[in-house]
């Protein structure tokens, strides 16, 4: 477990660093490919396609979440993040009218219980100060059997 003087810290280095460079996770891998021509956001994606709701932990700019309502309706989708900056870039995209994006820490998410079917997580399960109470409320948030998927690989179901 993290102090709360560390979390503090680390969550303030975060949205100072997001309030300058509120894309910068998206402009850095958004362009990457695997070897079978997937984004990373790609792969996310179809991990979740059977999931009707999902939720986005750290979502930025909500370069996932569009990726998302490709194959859903927005209104089924919710973000999650620090910065004021990334989620008002995430705001901006047409394909996410409709969807919840709420400025909050992953550690105490502002859904009822079970309202997921999935929970994600880009690149930012790793940036989260008390891993365990994130776990803990993603699992609170997630329908019984829901899906769990950090950085590209399904870690089960709840």
């Amino acid at each position: 477990m993290t102090s709360i003087a560390d979390a503090r810290a680390q969550e303030a280095f975060l949205r100072a660093f997001h309030a300058e460079r509120p894309a910068v996770t998206s402009e850095t891998f958004g362009t990457g490919r695997s070897d079978d021509g997937r984004s990373s956001y790609r792969i996310v994606a179809d991990l979740t396609a059977d999931a009707r709701r999902v939720v986005e932990l750290g979502c930025g700019d909500g370069l996932l979440l569009e990726v998302l309502a490709r194959t859903r309706d927005a209104a089924d989708l919710a973000g999650v993040d620090l910065s004021p900056e990334a989620l008002a870039l995430a705001r901006r995209r047409p394909a996410l009218a409709g969807a919840a994006l709420l400025e909050g820490r992953a550690q105490r998410l502002p859904f009822e219980d079970g309202a997921f079917d999935a929970c994600v997580s880009h690149l930012a399960l790793m940036l989260m100060a008390d891993v365990e109470q994130v776990a803990a409320e993603a699992a609170r948030v997630l329908v019984p059997g829901g899906l769990l998927v950090c950085d590209g690989r399904r870690l089960g179901r709840r």
